[in-house]
């Protein structure tokens, strides 16, 4: 309230009673209210003094970088006195300026930083704003505000990947902590990153490999690549490489594939081989040789909810494999292709709702095979 000499005063709920001198400038939140009397700041709660007046300023922590020595301009101050926006905000610390340096306080009074430090601002994520970035002589930590841990300051920098990841980069290291501040695994790395639900991706000088949660090694760090599979039913399988060399493993880090193929990928659910000679192959999601590497292509059909997949041997021996991996014909046939109409145009799907593909053996003869069913039409 104003006074009768103009002046600006503190009234306090309880008995109506003014609180001393003058009041210069006031920030009013939901709990906690900064005022500057006598040309310095303090901060009251519930009508006491929880922080006293001696400081050269007393603010929110930005998640833009805050400079120590600068205090909240005039034009910053007027403007936010007796905000609205502010008037249902409820703080949980705030940062505290004297002579150039900076601390961390909580609005019961109690310093997590005392005034020692030469930078505080929160992170740039609105929603990850209780991490509170601590510096001082070019080192960082980070204060994480409702666990109420600290990571102590030995790092040049922080980063995440995702929400959860923390990231302390101290020159090549990367060190990992979680939300809670907690240090994930006992060895830093010159890489972490989050790869699946279960775990993490580490790097050392160029090599890949997976820790779990616990930092248990699931897949040792040798590896030049290392990714899973994004569909197929293959999701919780690894591909990794070795120099040129690809193979797979399961989610346990068990080799399923030997490293020893030119290529691995997915077709129509199985793990598709390709070896240094050019020769195709299939493996089931356990490991399992399915087709034996001999064949010069195997491939999906091309035709929409086909069942089949197309293997050939050589330039004309074509086989066929249904959905049961199982082969069709008991010899190859040498040419196939989809039915045409009388115009001459592709009817792969007959008014019957049929997809036929029509198959030729070496003597001439023809038929067709229904691709919905994997059967002789």
């Amino acid at each position: 309230m104003w006074d009768k000499d103009s002046q600006l005063r503190m009234v306090l709920n309880a008995g109506e009673k003014r609180y001393p001198g003058k009041v210069e400038f006031v920030a009013l939140y939901a709990n906690v209210a900064v005022l500057k009397i006598g040309g310095k700041f303090g901060l009251i709660k519930r009508g006491q003094t929880v922080v006293p007046f001696t400081y050269d300023s007393i603010y929110l922590a930005s998640p833009e970088k805050t400079r120590a020595n600068t205090v909240p301009s005039q034009s910053v101050q007027a403007k936010t006195m007796f905000s609205p926006q502010t008037f249902s905000r409820k703080l949980s610390h705030l940062v505290v300026q004297k002579s150039g340096k900076v601390g961390l306080v909580d609005t019961a009074g109690k310093f997590v930083y005392d005034v020692a430090y030469d930078q505080i601002n929160t992170e740039a994520n609105a929603f990850l704003s209780n991490r509170y970035i601590i510096e001082k002589d070019k080192l960082k930590g980070m204060y994480i505000a409702g666990v109420d841990r600290k990571i102590p300051l030995a790092y040049h920098g922080f980063y995440r990947d995702g929400t959860v990841l923390i990231l302390g980069q101290n020159g090549r290291e990367v060190t990992a902590f979680n939300n809670r501040a907690e240090q994930l695994f006992p060895q830093t790395y010159q890489a972490i990153r989050f790869f699946d639900s279960a775990n993490y991706l580490v790097e050392r000088d160029g090599k890949k490999g997976l820790l779990d949660k616990t930092g248990k090694v699931i897949v040792p760090l040798e590896y030049d690549y290392l990714d899973n599979f994004i569909g197929g039913g293959l999701q919780k399988l690894i591909s990794v490489k070795k120099g040129n060399k690809y193979g797979v493993l399961d989610d346990h880090g068990k080799l399923l594939i030997p490293v020893e193929f030119e290529n691995v990928g997915e077709e129509n659910g199985f793990l598709r081989v390709v070896t240094t000679e050019r020769k195709f192959g299939l493996y089931d999601r356990n490991g399992k040789v399915v087709v034996p590497a001999e064949y010069h292509w195997i491939g999906r059909s091309k035709t929409q909810r086909s069942k089949l997949l197309v293997l050939r041997k050589g330039d004309s021996d074509y086989y066929f494999m249904d959905g049961e991996n199982k082969l069709i014909l008991p010899r190859p046939v040498t040419g196939y292709g989809y039915i045409h109409d009388t115009n001459g145009l592709l009817n792969d799907e007959n008014v019957r709702n049929l997809h036929l593909l029509y198959v030729k053996d070496g003597n001439g003869k023809v038929g067709a095979i229904n691709e919905g069913s994997g059967k002789l039409a």
